[in-house]
């Protein structure tokens, strides 16, 4: 029917189209961006003019080319209180992208990272639908994808979390998907995830098999 190819198109389009900017933060604002105003998102990160909007495919391509490299993190959220990752999410974060750093040889100066909180609006509902419609897209432009998966626990229900959560989650599961598409699952994609075994070198969220650095 006309209904469900409708829907169908408008499906199709969130996979191809940013339906909202994809909203980056330099790696040199995010390392030195202590919890209390990482934790006021996007907005706060905007106001203190942290963010830098890629309007369209576009303006990706014109950064990727002019040396620039994305890293997004996938994580769980912990609590329904308290948005974005928790205290240890945070720590493991930037060990994360220090890691990538290292290994990478990329200049800090010329690494983004994208951090739901930060890169998708938190007030204004409409215009955060947007940017969560845009989600495959997000993860399938960026250049590397960083699992954070360390030991840790829900703040409300007191559950142990970790890879083994972490691998449960719808989201987790549709960014690894979307990064997975448009890059493959090799090393040399940056795909790795950070979890209490080390930073690992595959996507251990979809392999069994896990090559990892001990953390230090």
């Amino acid at each position: 029917s006309e209904r469900v190819q409708s829907k169908v198109e408008v499906g199709l389009a969130t996979l191809k189209n940013l339906q909202h900017p994809l909203v980056v933060t330099p790696t040199g604002t995010f390392l030195a961006t202590p919890n209390e105003e990482l934790f006021k998102n996007h907005e706060g990160m905007r106001d203190r003019g942290g963010l830098q909007f890629l309007d369209n495919m576009e303006d990706i391509a014109t950064i990727r080319g002019e040396g620039y490299t994305i890293v997004f993190f996938s994580y769980q959220w912990l609590s329904w209180t308290h948005k974005g990752p928790n205290v240890v999410q945070r720590e493991w974060m930037d060990s994360g992208v220090r890691h990538y750093l290292q290994y990478s040889a990329i200049p800090v100066e010329r690494i983004f990272v994208w951090l739901d909180i930060l890169a998708i609006p938190q007030i204004n509902r409409e215009v955060q639908k947007l940017a969560v419609d845009s989600l495959y897209v997000y993860a399938s432009a960026v250049d590397a994808l960083i699992i954070i998966a360390p030991d840790s626990m829900h703040e409300q229900t007191q559950e142990q979390a970790g890879l083994q959560s972490y691998k449960s989650r719808v989201w987790t599961r549709v960014e690894q998907v979307s990064h997975c598409s448009a890059h493959g699952c090799s090393q040399t994609r940056g795909c790795s995830h950070c979890s209490a075994h080390g930073i690992g070198s595959t996507f251990g969220s979809t392999f069994d098999h896990e090559r990892t650095i001990p953390y230090p």
